[in-house]
């Protein structure tokens, strides 16, 4: 197993999700979850009166939450660069890129923070 392997791996048995993957780069997800203590101090202060708006809080607090993306790059994970998570992720982007080469002599090398075309004949 390689480096981006593992790593997905293991951001998985975290709770991750895989939203797309390539031979060298992964995008995870993690979906929103509930905060716990509000669940609970909402259920247990329930019977009091005082549950019902720790719930509403609870629910609030649901829906503010933003799922967080991050795009992992195997050649990141061998230089040492461990991503981390953010509500603003760029997405793979790969469906468009199939025209582009076919139209083109070069090839695209892809990086986290920008493209590069090169020339086949440089």
């Amino acid at each position: 197993m390689n480096t981006l392997e593992n790593y997905t791996l293991k951001m998985t048995a975290k709770g991750w999700q895989v939203i797309n993957r390539t031979s060298t780069a992964v995008q995870l997800k993690r979906p929103k979850q509930w905060n716990r203590l509000l669940l609970i101090a909402g259920l247990v202060l329930l019977p009091f009166g005082a549950g019902l708006i720790i719930l509403i809080l609870a629910l609030i607090d649901y829906l503010i939450k933003s799922e967080k993306i991050i795009t992992v790059y195997e050649f990141d994970l061998i230089a040492g660069k461990e991503p981390s998570p953010s509500t603003l992720s760029t997405p793979l982007l790969l469906a468009g890129f199939s025209d582009y080469l076919s139209n083109t002599s070069g090839f695209i090398a892809a990086s986290p923070s920008f493209f590069l075309r090169i020339n086949a004949s440089s």
